[in-house]
């Protein structure tokens, strides 16, 4: 008997706003992550060919970092109108100042569709210079989530089904230490295995809940690590 995957359909997809802060953060570590989430990869209903991502919104853009000697006055971005002679450039470094939305949405329009599916997932992108945003009110029901994982000591996420786990990623980018079962993409974010554990192997979680609370000053230091990007993506692109 065959089997068939159920495909969402547009009308059932639930969107959340996600506000992703550009400082200190690497370019194309950041693209990466909301190019993900306006796709949707992090959800397990993913559907190619249905628009299955959040809303996205990045703050502080112009205070974002790059990688690369001399890249924000070597690299050079190029537009043309269709007439002769009439290609202008402009340095990585003026975009940015001039126009940060433009550069932000210039590289992750290059890791989606290159259809008018595409064009509809770019459109959820909100790019800001400073840290404030019109979307307060999108973004409030988050707020409760990440005040407790701002109280809590350690987070344990013993998920089955997270493609693109949310809650971790958030968790390490507040400095809180979090335990996540080793799933889909998670092993792939986290580079230390003593974050992690088998799903449903309770004896495992124990162990490393144990392995915390004797060497806590060792896991600090790699949540830093992992809170300053290092490790929580395997860079593709550029946000």
């Amino acid at each position: 008997m065959k089997k068939f995957t159920k495909s969402v359909k547009s009308n059932e997809v639930k969107r959340e706003w996600i506000v992703l802060d550009a400082e200190n953060q690497t370019f194309g570590r950041l693209i990466t992550q909301a190019a993900t989430f306006l796709r949707g990869k992090h959800k397990p209903y993913f559907t190619p060919h249905v628009d299955c991502g959040d809303y996205v919104i990045i703050i502080n853009a112009t205070k974002v970092k790059f990688n690369g000697n001399n890249k924000m006055t070597n690299k050079q971005y190029h537009r043309h109108s269709g007439y002769f002679g009439s290609v202008k450039s402009e340095t990585l470094e003026k975009l940015l100042e001039k126009s940060p939305e433009k550069l932000f949405k210039l590289a992750t329009r290059g890791m989606l569709p290159k259809t008018k599916l595409g064009k509809k997932m770019l459109s959820k992108l909100k790019v800001y210079r400073g840290d404030k945003h019109p979307h307060t009110a999108q973004t409030n029901k988050n707020t409760d989530k990440i005040k407790l994982i701002d109280l809590a000591e350690i987070l344990v996420y013993p998920s089955y089904t997270d493609a693109f786990p949310l809650t971790v990623i958030e968790s390490f980018a507040r400095k809180t230490c979090c335990l996540a079962t080793k799933i889909a993409e998670t092993k792939y974010f986290i580079e230390f295995d003593e974050f992690l554990f088998l799903p449903g192997n309770l004896e495992e979680l124990e162990y490393k809940l144990l392995n915390y609370l004797k060497n806590k000053e060792d896991y600090f230091y790699k949540v830093d690590v992992l809170q300053n990007g290092n490790v929580l993506y395997e860079q593709n692109s550029g946000i």
